[in-house]
Order: structure tokens, then C-alpha cells, then sequence
């Protein structure tokens, strides 16, 4: 690929391999260390999935909006790291 012609190209920077953490082992796997899904369930409420450190939270609220379920998931994912 050229790489002065990057239009059309996004990627996303997992915790797994963001620079400087201080880890100091290396992950072969593929897979980011956290990941939230946003859903949206048959009844048409929304709900969040947040998986942290290997650890899946089942689905969590029962919101009218996406946008009220990708706050509640990101103060929730706040309050894990702590």
C-alpha cells in the first residue's frame, strides 16, 4: 500500500497496544483488552456489553436512546478502571 494515499483507511488503537503503557510483555493475540458493544434489543431498547481484562458484564440498562446507553457504558467502563 502507498503510504502517502491513506484516504479511506481507519483503525483503532486498542489498549492492548497503545505505546508507553509500561507493560512490559508483549500481546500475541489480536484481541483489545476492552471492548463495549452497544446494543439494541427486540423490544427497541438499548443496552451496553462491556468486556474488560477477559471479563464479560452481561448487558446492562434498559434506555430509550443509543446515545443514553453509550454514556452509561462509558462512565461504567470509567468506574472499572478505577
Amino acid at each position: 500500500m502507498d503510504r502517502t494515499n491513506l484516504s479511506g483507511v481507519s483503525g483503532r488503537l486498542s489498549r492492548n497496544h497503545a505505546p508507553n503503557q509500561g507493560d512490559e510483555k508483549v500481546s500475541t493475540d489480536k484481541q483489545p483488552e476492552t471492548t463495549v458493544k452497544v446494543e439494541k434489543r427486540i423490544d427497541g431498547k438499548w443496552c451496553f456489553v462491556i468486556t474488560y481484562r477477559g471479563v464479560t458484564y452481561p448487558a446492562q440498562g434498559n434506555f430509550t436512546s443509543m446515545l443514553q446507553a453509550q454514556a452509561a457504558a462509558q462512565s461504567a467502563l470509567k468506574a472499572l478502571e478505577r
